[in-house]
């Protein structure tokens, strides 16, 4: 944004030394503020009757141009139905996971089970073995003589 031209110099600007008028633009520097001083009608007094006619005259007359077709705005159908989509695929696809993990969940204390079930049943065995390992042993030694 910006001028081309010194406002100040045109007459078309000048300094604002009030404080209520100044608060707003202080406070928020480098965006344009605008405020009318007057009514739209106490504006249009003091133009005059004339008061454009000489800035109309100096203007070259512009040729009618035919008016630019109205362009509607582009429909988000397309991007709303897409979103939509993505918006459901991800929500099933979060579902399809939360119950994957639920079956992972009663599938490790499965195998937890399984595994302590399995290491008393080794245990209860293991003596037995060892005891007919023993005796294995002793009836070798024996037979070898």
């Amino acid at each position: 944004m910006g001028s081309s031209r010194n406002l100040f110099a045109l007459g078309s600007a000048e300094l604002v030394t009030d404080p209520a008028l100044t608060k707003e633009p202080l406070a928020n520097p480098g965006k344009v503020v605008k405020r009318s001083r007057s009514s739209a009608a106490e504006q249009c007094d003091a133009l005059g009757d004339n008061a454009d006619a000489p800035a109309r005259a100096s203007q070259p007359a512009k040729a009618d141009k035919p008016a630019k077709p109205v362009r509607p705005m582009p429909s988000r159908a397309e991007l709303d139905a897409a979103e939509k989509a993505l918006a459901d695929a991800e929500g099933r696809q979060r579902q399809e996971r939360d119950a994957l993990a639920g079956k992972e969940a009663k599938l490790r204390e499965k195998r937890r089970r399984l595994e302590k079930t399995q290491r008393e049943e080794l245990a209860k065995l293991q003596p037995k073995r060892d005891r007919a390992d023993d005796a294995h042993d002793e009836a070798m030694r024996h037979w070898r003589g």
